[in-house]
């Protein structure tokens, strides 16, 4: 998860797993699995896609920014929530 906006030639800041702020794509609740769309914004993980963090905070609508936890990336099966 990219943690800044960095110039071209300027080192980029890269999370992947811990505490982190997020960009929603659309609603999302609290304690969500989430991914990531093709807008690389954050939605409510799909079967088969990979899950990317767990959300902390909600969201009500594309581009709010939440709190989440960032953990390995992992295919999601759907079974829990």
């Amino acid at each position: 998860m990219l943690q800044n906006a960095p110039k071209s030639g300027e080192p980029a800041s890269v999370a992947y797993e811990g505490f982190s702020k997020v960009v929603a794509g659309g609603a999302l609740g609290v304690n969500v699995y989430f991914g990531s769309n093709s807008s690389g914004k954050a939605q409510i993980v799909a079967s088969g896609d990979m899950a990317l963090g767990r959300t902390l905070e909600a969201a009500t609508a594309d581009k709010d920014v939440i709190g989440c936890l960032l953990m390995n990336p992992v295919r999601w099966s759907g079974l829990a929530t």
